[in-house]
């Protein structure tokens, strides 16, 4: 498969990331709880997964099963935060606040690894932050608690993806996700039988909701990552995967009726750009951050 087909299919996964915000808001409206919208979603993946990758399922070792379930856990706990957060949110900002990611990781590697993330980092971190502070102050300078959970998430995802790079080396990438996938969904339900919840019988609506955010969000979404990311470079991947918070914005102001505020378009287009100079590392004079970091190293 040649660059243009992996960048199609890249593109294609961001779009249906982005959709999957809106499916899970609209299942969020009609009344179910955090904790059974992750249980669905995971339910209809874990299914198309392991049909897909049948064969896969006997290979899996213990180290395998061992990583995919402590992966498993911090994806169960990040998605309970940004459902809560989304709950409380609109779609396009909850999904530029989980953008903030690709900025995140480098700090964490800076304090589990004692790594210092570069100048770009340090610009894209900056430019970051003022995008949140754009999208998460209310008029009255007060924190939305929606925004605040959402960008909890998205530190939860960035250790999550820390410790995912530990297991990647020694772990075969699908029977690693499949034993993650299953993990989420027995956590899930596990909840939600412990919290009482009883599922409310679903429209047509409903099921059309869950079958995006299970199937096209999440199982194809990583399929489509995956291959795409072999014919990629990783810095393009990155900038490619975070356009689905664009994606998100647009498909909510079409689907969901979302009206896009001046604020809002400010603070995602401070956090798109703080990913791609983080990812791209573009040739700029960084004279400022060339002197924070020589004093930090000493």
């Amino acid at each position: 498969m040649n660059e243009r087909k992996g960048t199609f299919l890249l593109i294609s996964a961001a779009a249906m990331g982005g959709v999957g915000f809106i499916a899970m808001k609209n299942l969020l409206d009609s009344g179910y709880t955090s904790t059974q919208c992750i249980l669905l979603r995971y339910a209809i993946a874990m299914v198309a997964m392991c049909l897909f990758y049948i064969k896969e399922l006997k290979k899996i070792t213990r180290e395998e099963l061992k990583g995919g379930v402590i992966l498993g856990t911090l994806l169960f706990m990040l998605f309970f935060v940004l459902m809560e957060g989304l709950k409380r949110t609109t779609p396009s900002i909850s999904a530029f606040l989980s953008c903030t990611t690709a900025v995140i990781v480098p700090f964490i590697v800076w304090i589990i690894f004692k790594k210092p993330p570069d100048k770009y980092v340090f610009c894209g971190a900056v430019m970051a932050v003022i995008g949140v502070a754009f999208i998460s102050l209310t008029d009255r300078l007060e924190i939305n608690m929606g925004a605040f959970l959402s960008f909890g998430a998205a530190i939860f995802f960035a250790v999550q993806i820390v410790t995912m790079d530990r297991y990647v080396k020694n772990c075969d990438p699908k029977r690693l996700t499949i034993v993650e996938i299953i993990s989420v969904f027995v956590l899930s339900s596990m909840f939600s039988l412990l919290k009482g919840e009883q599922l409310k019988i679903p429209s047509m609506f409903d099921i059309s909701m869950m079958i995006i955010a299970g199937l096209f969000s999440t199982s194809l979404y990583f399929l489509f990552q995956s291959i795409g990311q072999k014919t990629t470079s990783p810095s393009k991947t990155s900038i490619i995967i975070t356009s689905e918070s664009v994606f998100a914005a647009v498909f909510s102001g079409i689907f969901y009726g979302e009206s896009l505020g001046l604020r809002l378009v400010l603070g995602g287009t401070m956090i798109f750009m703080a990913v791609v100079i983080a990812e791209c590392k573009p040739k700029i004079s960084f004279v400022t951050f060339d002197k924070l970091l020589t004093k930090i190293h000493r």
